[in-house]
């Protein structure tokens, strides 16, 4: 007989997904299912644009699922969300500091009641989820589970909180970042086996790190992309450009970093990714260029003189890095950009933080004072050395297997 799985999941996942946590969700979550070793069922979370194709999705691979849709109705339902929704943001004694709220869990419970069986293993994706591991057990106390933190979170916090130079929001977020990290912590504990994208966060998970399986996140390998020996004078910046630490991170490099190099070259920055923010079309110009979501990112990758992630924000492994070192463009990014990959500065990648960093560095491309061909060999070789998701698929579904074999 097949283990029963019950997945459940903050962000549904399906082939069109457009983050990078849902892709990697999807790509595990399609090679479970293929490998055809479990009885799956997955309780996800959706926007409800995102509902009708993700259903006719996972419908077609056959995967049992139950997707919860974030309406906008005015409701009771939705009204009690809301409620939660700002006690997640502003109560200073949410013991989670914030990060995840009771409106997912009440609605998560009622799923599982729905169900009515009793899983063999538990797979709970995403922080959000993973903390609520503790009351996962009481309800399931002899099913085992797996947390897969697609990054640490609390890293997240403890940067905003150190970024912070206001005395009284400098002390709500340490205070927040103090209460997750608790509690994250605390709940990966409850988990037979945890799951990160990178040997860094194993090892931010402390005492918890002997039972950490470290796989690769799913990015798309760019390794085929042949760059342009007539470069445009082109700095291309790339990722799902709704999300806060992208958008303000191009806003970061438009204003410390790109309005000064502009004064000396003719220059254009190219920002391409979807559902930009509203607040980011404010600096399109002739200059600056805010595509939007693009069928081919090929050409960008083709011919841009180079990819710039100067992240303010975050933490865990950045698929737009994978994805950019993999096609060969030289990628200039800072520490939260490189976090988890190993690659070296000035070999592989180019290390910058300040913005006259950024811009000595480009200064150097432009005229010629930089190996851009063999930096692109090495970061081509750095993600083909490292990276391999058929085998990482096959040691989860492996590891997890065994996690259901344990007690037979």
């Amino acid at each position: 007989m097949k283990p029963k799985v019950l997945w459940i999941s903050l962000c549904v996942p399906f082939d069109n997904v457009r983050h990078g946590g849902g892709k990697s969700h999807n790509y595990y979550l399609k090679e479970f299912q293929k490998s055809n070793k479990f009885d799956i069922h997955l309780v996800s979370f959706c926007e409800m644009d995102e509902y009708e194709p993700a259903k006719k999705d996972l419908d077609f691979y056959g995967i049992s699922n139950t997707i919860i849709p974030w309406t906008h109705k005015i409701n009771w339902r939705n009204i009690i969300r809301k409620i939660q929704l700002i006690d997640m943001e502003h109560n200073l004694f949410n013991k989670y500091g914030g990060a995840t709220n009771l409106y997912y869990w009440s609605s998560i419970k009622k799923e599982i009641e729905k169900l009515n069986y009793i899983p063999d293993i538990i797979i709970l994706q995403w922080t959000e989820i993973v903390l609520f591991a503790d009351k996962i057990r009481r309800l399931f106390p002899n099913s085992k589970i797996v947390a897969i933190e697609e990054d640490v979170k609390y890293l997240s916090y403890k940067r905003q909180a150190t970024q912070t130079n206001s005395g009284v929001s400098k002390f709500i977020k340490t205070l927040k970042f103090r209460k997750l990290m608790k509690q994250e912590l605390n709940s990966i504990e409850y988990a037979n086996l945890i799951v990160t994208y990178s040997e860094k966060d194993k090892q931010l998970l402390g005492s918890s790190a002997d039972k950490v399986l470290v796989v690769s996140p799913y990015f798309q390998n760019l390794g085929y992309i042949n760059r342009s020996d007539n470069l445009k004078n082109e700095i291309l910046f790339y990722g799902a450009m709704s999300r806060r630490d992208n958008y303000e991170s191009a806003i970061w490099f438009i204003e410390n970093v790109f309005n000064k190099l502009k004064e000396h070259y003719d220059l254009r920055f190219i920002i391409v990714g979807s559902k930009p923010a509203k607040k980011l079309y404010q600096y399109a110009s002739d200059n600056i260029i805010v595509t939007g979501f693009v069928e081919n990112i090929d050409v960008y990758f083709e011919n841009a003189l180079c990819l710039v992630a100067p992240l303010v924000s975050g933490a865990g492994v950045k698929i737009k890095i994978l994805e950019a070192m993999s096609s060969g463009i030289p990628t200039i990014t800072n520490d939260i950009g490189i976090e988890g990959i190993m690659a070296e500065d000035q070999k592989d990648y180019i290390f910058c933080c300040e913005p006259e960093e950024y811009i000595k560095a480009i200064d150097d491309i432009i005229n010629g004072k930089v190996d851009v061909k063999s930096i692109g060999i090495h970061s081509k070789k750095v993600i083909n050395d490292n990276y391999d998701l058929k085998k990482d698929g096959e040691l989860l579904i492996k590891s997890v297997l065994e996690l259901y074999e344990e007690d037979k």
